[in-house]
């Protein structure tokens, strides 16, 4: 794996008027923006139109929820979900949209709990599983244990009926495979060997949820499902050392490029990491490579998929005034190499960061300011080119949590 930082003008990409998105006449595509701001208020609101402005105000969906965690992801029906814990009973408290529509956009939400031994939550992530169903992962606020919960499968069953073959009158039985629904929605709360600060997830090209995380002591881990088979029980390889020999990790997280590869970024100090697994669908990965290094600490970064399907970085450098925000992306010629990276956008003071793609596939950064609790977006016009000012989504946000909904005859 190489980086390319001598001419990042040496591919010239074209943005694609339209996506295959677009082509989907019974579905819209549009970004969802989930908060808690800090009166503990669960909110929402998400794009007015495809590839447009986001509503004008927020939806409150329920109230008197922790100021974190939270996390959103979209189902196997495309259709918007989102988890927070409640500030009082410190349950998991799990909402999607109703299918059958109605008065409310959002289903009565279904309590998670929360598991036996734990009091709350300081960290959570929500992803589709290897059967297209919501798994939702925590993370002690007081051990660091990791704890996992999933919505059962259904099963295959058999039934035997009775029909009559066309040009008779006598009818015979007839065993057919059915589906069956579970006995229990979803399963108890399963405890993941191991103790993480942090987790964060995606899907592996056979579906598979990949995790990575840190621990106490800055280490990174990763872990797989160990089954591709989604009828069978969950179980997971076990977490796997994933340092290589370098210390002083701030932050990681993992991301699935549109070639069916995994990656893996990880910030220590003033530089950037990656590393990638070796094949499609492979449980091994390269060891670690300098993607950047900056003249400042990288304060958060966050990685979003590009419209020529390779993988893009947003990456803040110090909490100046000012500071830069660096994009980096793949080239279209080759995923493995990455062009210099360039200045996007500025931001003064701490944020957090997220990065998703549209439904033209031009990406959206959102960045949290930590200490004023303001929510800001900026859109990407060309490649290396941004919007020139930042638009406020909202003020007074302790946390959010950004997913896509493609909702079926919907817009």
């Amino acid at each position: 794996m190489s980086v390319d930082d001598t001419n990042p003008e040496a591919v010239e990409e074209t943005m694609p008027e339209t996506s295959f998105l677009d082509t989907l006449k019974t579905s819209y595509f549009r970004l969802f923006v989930a908060t808690i701001d800090t009166k503990g208020d669960l909110a929402y609101k998400d794009q007015a139109s495809e590839n447009g402005p986001f509503a004008a105000d927020f939806t409150t969906l329920a109230t008197n929820f922790d100021l974190g965690p939270l996390a959103a992801s979209t189902t196997m029906d495309g259709y918007v979900s989102v988890i927070a814990q409640q500030n009082d009973t410190q349950d998991i408290l799990y909402y999607a949209e109703s299918p059958s529509g109605g008065e409310t956009r959002f289903a009565d939400p279904v309590n998670l709990g929360m598991p036996a031994p734990v009091s709350a939550f300081q960290a959570a992530a929500a992803a589709r599983g290897l059967d297209g169903l919501p798994n939702v992962f925590g993370v002690s606020d007081n051990d660091q244990s990791i704890w996992w919960r999933y919505q059962n499968t259904y099963t295959v069953g058999t039934e035997t009926m009775e029909v009559i073959p066309p040009g008779t009158d006598t009818p015979i039985s007839v065993t057919a495979n059915v589906p069956q629904p579970p006995t229990e929605a979803w399963s108890d709360w399963v405890q993941i060997p191991g103790n993480l600060e942090t987790v964060s997830s995606t899907n592996n090209a056979d579906g598979r949820l990949v995790l990575v995380g840190l621990n106490a002591d800055k280490v990174p881990y990763m872990n797989f499902q160990s089954g591709k088979d989604p009828f069978d029980p969950e179980q997971w390889k076990g977490w796997t050392d994933i340092s290589g020999g370098l210390s002083g990790f701030n932050k990681i997280t993992i991301a699935f490029d549109g070639n069916d590869f995994v990656y893996i970024f990880a910030s220590i100090g003033s530089k950037i990491y990656m590393m990638a697994q070796t094949r499609t669908g492979a449980d091994v990965f390269t060891g670690w490579v300098l993607l950047a290094s900056f003249a400042d600490t990288v304060s958060e970064f966050a990685v979003g998929l590009g419209a020529n399907s390779g993988l893009y970085v947003a990456a803040q450098v110090g909490t100046g005034t000012d500071a830069p925000i660096y994009g980096m992306r793949q080239t279209q010629s080759d995923p493995a190499i990455w062009g210099a990276p360039t200045i996007i956008a500025h931001l003064t003071g701490a944020h957090t960061l997220d990065l998703h793609p549209q439904a033209n596939r031009q990406l959206v950064l959102f960045a949290l300011d930590v200490d004023s609790h303001d929510l800001r977006c900026i859109g990407q016009v060309l490649p290396d080119h941004w919007d020139a000012n930042w638009t406020v989504l909202g003020s007074g946000i302790a946390s959010f949590a950004v997913t896509t909904d493609i909702t079926p005859n919907a817009g």
